[in-house]
């Protein structure tokens, strides 16, 4: 029995150095986020604290095995067993390092955890490693390695499985009977995160406002296995159900519903030619005329004097595949995944490239990287591109960062695109130079940012490039028939911190510009709530083009459309209208947000929004 008690202790003493060695390395990693906020130190202990019973939990789980097993000492099998026991100690030690480790940089560059949707791209380990920097990739290769190298050592130090006894006598095997039983009982209880009806969740480590710390508290292994298993049935499941099918599509329906089919036309011209310029990252927090407070784009701000901003707009996701996804074919951003990961599944989408295909628009889709990334190309196929210029189809001697070629020599490729393109011709351009890890060849003009600097030269350099290519196109003749619109594909994290869960760090530009625009809408700004997934029909509405397939996308110059903003949080929502705006995560039934301006329609509009990615999700699965 002394050996089993000091056998058990000696385990969760380990597996706790195992997290908490880790948990230091998240704090370290993502220092300049932790320092942002006053007390670090007492958000340290408090970190540790509060993480307390979700590591118990995450131990209770890593030890099932080894105490499973324990059953081999009975038949004094004692040497078979810690050959087994040590061998799936060091595994487990370099699997959950890798987990953590995994989780700290993702959070560095998503501002979220470790999750399902984040693994689909460990299937194409090189879209991993172009989107870092490469000697941060062999840092963490390296802290990787040293952890589990200085954690084996720490294993052995300690001598978990010391076996020096025997178990012969019937006594001896009843009392490792014993312990082996209430071992399971206790791992059991452990596990559930005590006796409560309740199990234990992410709840019980949430204790902060500030999305660093309670992401640094909540257990990367825990968090990564309970996602794995609350969302691995999704496709069969609907994991945001809250109400019947029909409820939910009936509220949906009035949501979309448009009192009066009908718009303002802005356009001099019935068919000109459309670029679409996907800014990538930019965040409204970057853009003075979009309420920042220093002029990082003087070129973006010049350019709303020549045409219409929108300054109430929001990306529906996070990533770049969502927001190319919002703009094709007006489907909002999933939670969970992306629409990109399950070609099975596009014939079920509109497509504003055919539509526009049908009314004799050629097209081409230029970007200065890969497009393997995240499924895009296979996506863009499926959308009719005639022509899709990606990195293989620039000169090797063009100059080019990690991810491709920077954005001013993309330009000038785009610019001998629609040189040639047939007219009317629908051209979109999908910056690269603002993506980390930000090696554009400028020299950093900015000295500001904090831990945000590097970005936010990226923005000035991309703001540049933007400029070159405007003034190029007016040179070349090339702008008087033109319909411009420039739109972010998703936000970033910026010197200003907004909290992840808010709709401050999802605000992006949308301004339309080109001289195929009257001149009475040139410089006005739009106050009208919206989002990416709106675009399609409004274009199609300005080229009287029939939208019917376009469910999800409203008309941005009706002012009968409905007004509201969604993006996805993975777990759960983000919802704001006129009256209200919200964030919930309802698999946690866990509000980040609650921010009514009249109580009275609180009810109602958080109603709404749980129907909408309910109907949203269930319309993914029928795909």
């Amino acid at each position: 029995m002394r050996f089993c008690l000091h056998y058990a202790i000696k385990s969760f003493l380990y597996c706790s150095l195992l997290i908490n060695i880790n948990r230091l390395f998240f704090i370290i990693y993502n220092l300049g986020d932790f320092l942002i906020y006053d007390r670090f130190i007492v958000n340290v202990f408090q970190v540790l604290l509060h993480a307390l019973r979700l590591d118990v939990s995450t131990i209770s789980y890593i030890l099932i095995f080894p105490v499973f097993i324990m059953v081999l000492l009975i038949f004094n099998l004692n040497k078979l067993y810690q050959n087994i026991s040590n061998t799936y100690y060091y595994l487990i030690t370099f699997i959950y390092s890798l987990i953590a480790i995994a989780d700290a940089a993702i959070y560095s560059e998503w501002k979220t955890k470790l999750n399902v949707k984040a693994l689909v791209y460990v299937q194409n380990p090189s879209e991993v490693f172009n989107s870092i920097e490469t000697w941060r990739f062999l840092f963490l290769l390296f802290i990787l390695f040293l952890i589990w190298i200085l954690l084996v050592y720490i294993y052995k130090k300690i001598n978990i499985l010391k076996l020096t006894f025997n178990c012969k006598s019937i006594i001896s095997k009843f009392k490792l009977g014993v312990f082996y039983f209430t071992s399971l009982i206790i791992i059991t209880i452990g596990i559930r995160g005590g006796v409560g009806q309740i199990p234990i969740s992410e709840s019980a480590a949430t204790f902060s406002d500030k999305n660093v710390i309670n992401n640094a508290t909540i257990n990367p292994a825990w968090s990564l296995l309970k996602n794995y298993f609350v969302n691995k049935n999704y496709l069969t499941v609907n994991p945001f159900k809250t109400m019947s099918d029909q409820a939910a599509k009936e509220i949906t329906d009035e949501l979309n519903h448009v009192a009066k089919d009908t718009t303002i036309h802005i356009l001099k011209t019935k068919k000109p030619d459309i670029i679409f310029i996907l800014l990538e990252s930019w965040s409204a927090d970057c853009i003075y005329s979009l309420g920042a407070d220093t002029i990082i784009t003087p070129n973006f701000d010049k350019l709303t004097k020549e045409g219409i901003l929108f300054n109430n707009f929001y990306a529906n996701g996070n990533r770049s595949q969502q927001g190319i996804a919002s703009l094709l074919t007006g489907f909002p951003a999933l939670p969970i995944t992306n629409i990109c990961e399950h070609p099975a599944k596009y014939n079920g989408l509109p497509s504003l490239n055919k539509y526009l295909k049908k009314n004799g628009y050629s097209s081409s889709f230029i970007f200065g990287g890969d497009l393997d990334y995240g499924n895009i190309k296979s996506f863009i196929i499926h959308n009719g591109f005639d022509n899709i210029i990606q990195e293989d189809n620039f000169s090797k001697s063009i100059p080019r960062g990690k991810l491709g070629v920077h954005d001013e020599y993309m330009y000038n490729k785009a610019i001998e695109v629609i040189n040639t393109s047939k007219s009317p011709s629908f051209n979109v351009i999908f910056t690269l130079s603002s993506h980390s890890p930000y090696d554009q060849p400028l020299q950093n003009v900015i000295n500001y940012g904090d831990n945000e600097k590097k970005y936010v030269n990226s923005i000035y350099y991309a703001d540049k490039s933007l400029s070159e290519f405007i003034n190029n196109l007016k040179k070349r003749d090339l702008y008087d028939n033109k319909l411009i619109i420039l739109m972010a594909d998703h936000s970033h994290s910026t010197f200003k911190n907004h909290s992840f869960y808010s709709f401050e760090y999802h605000k992006i530009p949308l301004l339309i510009i080109g001289g195929a625009i009257k001149e009475e809408y040139k410089g006005i700004v739009v106050d009208r709530i919206a989002s990416q997934i709106d675009v399609p029909v409004t274009i199609l509405k300005q080229l009287r083009i029939k939208h019917d397939g376009f469910y999800w996308s409203k008309d941005l110059f009706n002012k009968y459309s409905p007004q509201f903003a969604f993006f996805e949080i993975n777990s759960g929502l983000g919802w704001k209208n006129n009256k209200m705006e919200f964030v919930l995560d309802i698999q946690n039934n866990q509000f980040y947000l609650n921010n009514a301006i009249d109580s009275s329609v609180t009810k109602k509009t958080i109603t709404q929004g749980k129907a909408y990615i309910q109907q949203l999700f269930s319309k993914f699965m029928e795909l």
